[in-house]
């Protein structure tokens, strides 16, 4: 019997992070996108049924590709060259800015101090 020995050490720098699946985005990633551009679309799909089935299946499939496709060269963009999950924190932050949620940052600028004076 012979023994598999690794010759090189194997590459893991993307073991904790979704892979990009679909032009960069992850696979948590494009489902919120397809959601929100589905969400966006059916009710003017619902609208455009009322005159035309060519413009409905526009409205319904060709318009949520579009903004698929875009939203995905867009996040392309955020996401080059930064760490993991930036965008995120990113969005998070402003969230605490506008008040809307509770930061977990430091926030605040200025001198720190020990909260006590040394011998």
């Amino acid at each position: 019997m012979s023994e598999d020995t690794l010759t090189e050490a194997p590459c893991i720098d993307r073991i904790n992070v979704e892979p990009a699946i679909l032009f960069g985005l992850s696979s948590s990633e494009s489902l919120w996108v397809i959601a929100g551009a589905m969400l966006l679309c059916l009710p003017l799909a619902a609208v455009v049924m009322a005159f035309s089935m060519v413009g409905t299946v526009v409205a319904g499939f060709g318009l949520p590709m579009l903004i698929v496709y875009f939203s995905a060269r867009h996040m392309a963009g955020v996401k080059r060259n930064r760490p993991d999950m930036y965008y995120l924190h990113l969005m998070r932050a402003w969230l605490a800015r506008m008040h809307m949620r509770r930061t977990r940052f430091i926030t605040t600028d200025g001198d720190w101090d020990l909260g006590r004076t040394l011998p």
